[in-house]
């Protein structure tokens, strides 16, 4: 087929908004798995489900020691409006494609996850310098994979701190979690903020960091010293990325 012309196999859209709402949730399902495996390389069978399923007025699913370490904290920017642009279904999935590069991630950098938010990953890592390592690492597969599948971007930012942390069998908790929290909800999209002991204690380990305002951060007394991970011209010092998500969990 020619390239820039249309599927004649993919039927239009009009049959799609035919279904029954849970035959098109099912349908969008196995079309983002095409989509993500290069079955449908452009993506115009996804494409026309979406569309129906944003004519559907009901296209929406009824739907738990005290140590220092590095805490890095993750968010789908977005999301909400994802969910009611995609709709329930195909937002759902695309959320799993986020969790699991996220663990991908955490692993091969010898991190632990401690929770799934909505939207979030909250992980610790033993040191800073894993911990910086693994937000290239990620947000470099998310631009890959954002690349590879425009139709359905994932927009992270993340939060960057290192201090002590409780743990117990639900979660972690300590004033050092919550700054973590709230950088991530100070950064931007694609970018990693970090706190100022970050950056001492990574000064001469080859990552660069690019000043950020203070922040007034809610529950915290003084102004806390913001600083971005630098963004391209100290990467390939520090991490070797895979050329894809399969080869992530190698070496």
């Amino acid at each position: 087929m020619r390239e820039g012309s249309a599927d004649p196999a993919a039927p239009p859209q009009d049959i799609y908004t035919s279904l029954s709402r849970k035959e098109l949730q099912e349908q969008i399902r196995g079309a983002i798995r095409e989509y993500l495996r290069g079955v449908d390389s452009r993506g115009d069978k996804l494409a026309q489900m979406l569309a129906a399923s944003r004519t559907l007025s009901d296209n929406h699913l009824a739907s738990t020691s005290d140590t220092e370490q590095s805490i890095l904290y993750s968010d789908f920017v977005g999301s909400c409006t994802m969910f009611h642009e995609l709709g329930d279904t195909a937002a759902h999935e695309l959320m799993q494609e986020y969790f699991e590069i996220s663990k991908v991630t955490i692993s091969r950098f010898d991190g632990k996850i401690i929770k799934f938010t909505g939207d979030g990953v909250l992980s610790l890592f033993p040191t800073t310098t894993r911990a910086l390592k693994a937000s290239l690492f990620a947000r470099n597969l998310f631009e890959m994979h954002n690349k590879r599948f425009p139709l359905l971007p994932i927009t992270v930012r993340m939060g960057l701190n290192v201090g002590e942390v409780i743990e117990d069998e639900i979660d972690a908790y300590g004033t050092s979690i919550n700054l973590s929290a709230r950088l991530c909800d100070a950064s931007q999209p694609g970018k990693v903020l970090c706190s100022n002991i970050v950056r001492l204690r990574n000064i001469d380990q080859g990552f660069r960091f690019d000043p950020h305002s203070e922040i007034f951060a809610k529950g915290f007394p003084r102004p806390i010293k913001t600083h971005f991970l630098y963004d391209r011209r100290s990467i390939n010092r520090v991490v070797d990325f895979p050329l894809n998500r399969e080869n992530a969990t190698e070496g």
